[in-house]
């Protein structure tokens, strides 16, 4: 398992059983990003109850620099999909609570599953969850949720941080030292 691979890649083997072309992860990473700007309208719309100003913001998001940048100068990268899961997990905190009620099994499933898929993406997002997590403490009734949130999250910046990461080091050590090879560098 080398340390360059994204765990997150695991959710486009079925795109690439169907279309087994590198430019694939390209194409999805910018369609997921994209797709990003429904979630964000659809947050902005639940926090602020006026679609014109949920559009604008919408817009100000897919007309960001940093993303424009992102979409046309840059290759595959595993953050980049996991702001769509970020934002995904976002917006159904928001929804729940905007609905004033208590978190079904199904609900706290779902929940879980996009936490875990947008860890996935990279080791220092699990430390904006630990954010996240004391924030919905203090604005949610899902006291418990937010507190695993936290702690799942804080395990998982340890695990990656000072186990995983440490452990296959010597991959990227060893990676780099090829190519400087290769490309006759000094």
């Amino acid at each position: 398992f080398p340390v360059t691979i994204y765990p997150i890649l695991v959710l486009f083997i079925p795109l690439f059983y169907f279309f087994p072309e590198p430019l694939t992860l390209v194409f999805a990473q910018n369609f997921l990003i994209i797709a990003a700007a429904v979630l964000v309208f659809e947050i902005a719309k639940i926090r602020l109850k006026n679609k014109f100003v949920a559009l604008m913001i919408s817009l100000s998001y897919l007309s960001y620099p940093a993303l424009g940048f992102l979409l046309s100068w840059t290759g595959y990268h595993g953050v980049s999909p996991a702001i769509f899961f970020f934002l995904l997990f976002f917006f159904l905190i928001e929804k729940y609570k905007s609905e004033s009620r208590t978190l079904k099994f199904k609900e706290l499933f779902f929940l879980t599953l996009t936490l875990v898929i947008t860890l996935a993406g990279k080791e220092q997002i699990s430390l904006y969850f630990v954010v996240l997590g004391i924030y919905l403490f203090f604005t949610t009734s899902y006291k418990k949720y937010s507190v695993f949130i936290s702690m799942f999250s804080l395990a998982w910046f340890i695990v990656c941080f000072f186990i995983v990461i440490p452990h296959y080091a010597s991959y990227r050590i060893d990676s780099f030292e090829k190519f400087v090879t290769e490309l006759n560098l000094n």
